[in-house]
């Protein structure tokens, strides 16, 4: 394994443990509010809750999808745009993050008002098969 390939898969693993793996729950309506520490192995591949659900925690996964973020930012100028394969994998990786900042930080705005009614956007484990992808593409 090369070093060019190290630090990239390093990101992936890190953003995989951070958004999947192991985290904390807490709440921010009243201060920060720690709950409890979680540890999971990630068997979905796409769970979303758009209304409600019975997770009332907000959880740390926004931590992993940095790592995923950085991934991305490194990953850029690798891009072979004229393969369709693998802008679109990238464009597809890109989306799939902000689309989770996004509902992340409704979330901590629903949190903060006292709304937040279990809304939740986990995509981590998707998120990672895409960017293994990227450098499996990249090392053959």
């Amino acid at each position: 394994m090369t070093s060019k390939i190290k630090l990239p898969l390093a990101l992936l693993l890190c953003g995989l443990l951070f958004s999947s793996i192991a985290g904390f729950n807490f709440n921010l309506a009243n201060g920060f509010h720690f709950h409890n520490f979680w540890f999971k192995v990630p068997l979905q591949i796409f769970d979303f809750a758009g209304g409600s659900s019975g997770e009332l925690f907000l959880n740390s996964q926004l931590l992993g999808y940095l790592f995923y973020l950085l991934f991305g930012m490194i990953s850029f100028e690798k891009i072979e745009w004229s393969n369709l394969r693998s802008s679109l994998s990238f464009i597809a990786f890109v989306a799939l993050i902000g689309m989770v900042v996004i509902n992340d930080f409704y979330c901590f705005y629903l949190d903060l008002t006292a709304q937040f009614t279990g809304r939740h956007f986990r995509v981590g484990l998707l998120v990672f098969l895409i960017g293994l992808l990227g450098i499996v593409g990249r090392v053959n």
